[in-house]
């Protein structure tokens, strides 16, 4: 028995080996793969980027399994900053990086033989920027805990943002967006700093990059409000006409916080039109951050008062 035993682990051993040997030998061989490299585009002072820059730069090398591995999906190369007025100038407010001067920025960040890039070269504009103040978006997903709910709107500290870039791309911009926030299960209030959308980041620069957004959660709840008192307008406002009962009782329902402040002030209900029949239902709206479920009576008759 125990000599089965020592057979099976030697013979497991063995194959650890071979396999450890075989991947030594497979990751110091000489493979070429691509890699991507992040690129940042810096302007002259007082100056813009008015073309597209990419936002990576393809780069085939010729390395070991080891290294090529490594950069793939560990340590990726860092970001290449290009400073644009270090660039061969080809014109007024025009720059170009040839092949041999991107491989040679590249080489700062990319530790292997680089054989190729794509773009094998760069060509930029830069000129005088347009500005505008543009109102900012939050753009959200947040689903509550039962038994919450989301009381208001999220709501950013800055209700706008500063865009700066090439004039025709400025003039487009109508508004602007927050990344989406995602939340699953809120159940408190809670202030999250929020990227602001860089989806143009290489011709347009926003300001500020962040914001803070808060996302007011609060507990459910319902409250009655009585004696809301029923107005006759538009053509149900005949004199001599009156709603009966005058007065109603309304069930509304939000965050606990938010129903503590809503009193019958915040509460109107109308009739503007009076059926056929005599009954009508009141339109019941509410100014605050709540929701009208419930109306006792739903129905009031419309009766002629005495003269």
């Amino acid at each position: 028995m125990a000599t089965g035993r020592s057979t099976i682990l030697t013979v497991a051993g063995s194959i650890a080996l071979a396999f450890a040997l075989w991947l030594y030998v497979s990751l110091t061989r000489t493979y070429e793969g691509d890699i991507m490299v992040p690129i940042v585009a810096v302007p002259p002072p007082e100056q813009t980027i008015l073309s597209n820059v990419p936002k990576y730069v393809t780069v085939h090398v010729r390395t070991t399994g080891l290294q090529l591995l490594n950069m793939t999906y560990y340590n990726k190369p860092q970001v290449c900053t290009l400073f644009v007025a270090q660039m061969t100038s080809t014109g007024a407010e025009q720059y170009s990086l040839t092949n041999a001067e991107l491989l040679s920025k590249l080489s700062d960040v990319v530790p292997s033989r680089m054989l190729a890039t794509n773009p094998s070269e760069l060509s930029i504009t830069t000129g005088m920027p347009s500005t505008a103040q543009v109102p900012l978006k939050v753009v959200h997903r947040i689903s509550v805990r039962p038994g919450f709910v989301l009381a208001s709107p999220p709501t950013a500290e800055t209700q706008s943002v500063t865009v700066r870039g090439m004039q025709s791309v400025v003039d487009s911009i109508k508004s602007w967006s927050t990344a989406k926030i995602f939340l699953d299960d809120a159940h408190e209030s809670v202030v999250l700093e929020t990227p602001v959308m860089d989806s143009l980041g290489t011709v347009l620069e926003v300001m500020p990059k962040t914001v803070r957004v808060a996302i007011d959660v609060q507990r459910l709840a319902d409250q009655e409000i009585i004696d809301v008192p029923v107005k006759l307008v538009g053509g149900a406002s005949g004199v001599g006409l009156s709603a009966r009962p005058a007065f109603i009782r309304v069930t509304v329902r939000g965050g606990v916080d938010n129903i503590a402040q809503i009193s019958r002030d915040d509460i109107t209900a109308e009739i503007d039109a009076i059926p056929t029949s005599g009954f009508a239902i009141p339109k019941v709206r509410l100014a605050k951050n709540a929701r009208v479920v419930g109306v006792m009576p739903r129905m009031l008759q419309i009766v002629r008062v005495a003269q």
